[in-house]
């Protein structure tokens, strides 16, 4: 049986024009980057389609690639799914249930009909708040209520979480397990192999200073591209614990000059 790697690919914002915020990707590079898939013959699949791979451990396809969005902004609808459209390729969009039809997100108009054209939502807890900071009993209730209001208003089984702002450690994961998820997409990087845990399923995410070299690096597993990647992992882990989750997003918010906590 052979050994193939799946990588799934992780979005937040999409925008008209290339920006310095660090989880900002432009139109243009994310068209170039798609683009790039195809004529690179990188096949891209459904987060369903990988879990069933991994579930009951089967043959994962070769050149394997899932596409992943968190927060559920208005610009994954307007910029983002267009060009998805335009290359007929699935993607799974991670929301904010307690934001849905808020300034900047989408409605469940635009939920539905990402549904209806067969992309897949997944949950990104309810109200994106820091969940180390909370209680066992808090954080359950972030992934249940965000669970129960997404099946309620898209009617449909909500079978997939992204843990937000990087929140992830061996509770937080048993919780969002014990609370009816059956795959759990989490912030670190790294490959998605047969046996790997649909529990832990790492993700490479892009920024804005990502060119269109350095993706192809990515995906083609390029190992100085992944020692650097996963430095810089190891380095924002390590100044987390260091500083504590509360001082470490004010010091990030204020460097990064972001509006919006990723």
């Amino acid at each position: 049986m052979s050994n193939y790697r799946v990588f799934i690919l992780g979005y937040h914002e999409i925008v008209q024009s290339p920006s310095r915020k660090k989880y900002a990707v432009s139109e243009e590079l994310f068209l170039k980057q798609l683009l790039w898939l195809k004529n690179n013959h990188f096949r891209v699949i459904s987060l369903s389609d990988l879990y069933a791979s991994l579930v009951p451990n089967t043959e994962l396809p070769q050149n394997g690639v899932v596409l992943t969005f968190d927060d559920g902004l208005m610009c994954h609808f307007n910029l983002a799914y267009p060009i998805l459209k335009e290359f007929n390729f699935p993607a799974s969009f991670f929301v904010i249930a307690g934001f849905v039809g808020k300034n900047g997100f989408m409605d469940w108009g635009h939920l539905e009909k990402l549904q209806a054209a067969g992309m897949q939502i997944g949950s990104h807890g309810y109200s994106h708040n820091l969940l180390n900071l909370m209680p066992d009993e808090e954080i359950k209730k972030e992934f249940l209520l965000s669970k129960t209001i997404l099946e309620k208003n898209l009617n449909r089984p909500i079978d997939f979480l992204s843990i937000p702002r990087g929140q992830d450690n061996l509770k937080v994961r048993q919780i969002a397990q014990s609370s009816g998820y059956k795959a759990i997409c989490v912030s670190s990087p790294g490959y998605i192999y047969k046996d790997s845990s649909v529990f832990s399923l790492s993700r490479f995410f892009l920024h804005s200073n990502n060119t269109l070299a350095d993706f192809a690096n990515i995906l083609s597993a390029d190992p100085l591209m992944h020692f650097k990647i996963k430095i810089q992992a190891m380095s924002l882990w390590l100044l987390r614990n260091i500083l504590g989750m509360r001082l470490y997003e004010k010091i990030r918010m204020r460097v990064l000059k972001d509006e919006y906590s990723y």
